[in-house]
């Protein structure tokens, strides 16, 4: 009868701590965002095995663009981050600022020019973030966001 009490207990505590594990790996994707996008020439063809340089608030991460010519950075911290790519016979290209939002990827088109890879082209413009696996309508709340909202000074304004 104990060792049947026993059996059953450790089949429970197994499965909490299953169920646990597999919240805490939602839970952190529902936090962080990702970095998505397509590395192409001139022409719009696709360039493979280009290197794909990551800076920001998770680190320096180095991957290269795969036979499609993709790349994507998972699980990264919100915030800014700044992408350069590098391929042989082409212009180094450098995307900055490009904002990751909690459970967002935000997307980049690379369009890298021809010749040498020691003259560096600068991309200005920001990534748009949009996840293309979901129909949900969602919104991120920036700093600037409440920097911009009016508040009431006064002691009646907090009531």
């Amino acid at each position: 009868m104990a060792k049947k009490l026993l059996t059953g207990f450790t089949l429970v505590a197994l499965l909490f701590s299953l169920a646990a594990f597999s919240f805490g790996q939602g839970t952190e994707a529902a936090v962080k965002g990702n970095i998505a996008g397509v590395v192409t020439d001139p022409s719009g063809a696709i360039v493979q095995g280009a290197k794909v340089d990551l800076n920001g608030p998770t680190g320096d991460r180095t991957m290269n663009s795969d036979t499609d010519g993709h790349f994507q950075f998972q699980l990264l911290i919100p915030g800014n981050y700044s992408v350069k790519i590098s391929k042989e016979g082409f212009k180094t290209t450098e995307a900055r600022q490009i904002e990751v939002q909690t459970g967002r990827t935000s997307t980049l088109s690379v369009k890298l020019e021809l010749g040498t890879s020691a003259t560096t082209v600068e991309v200005s413009a920001t990534a748009v973030a949009v996840d293309t696996t979901s129909t949900a309508v969602a919104s991120n709340l920036t700093d600037s966001f409440y920097e911009s909202v009016p508040v009431s000074r006064s002691v009646t304004g907090l009531f």
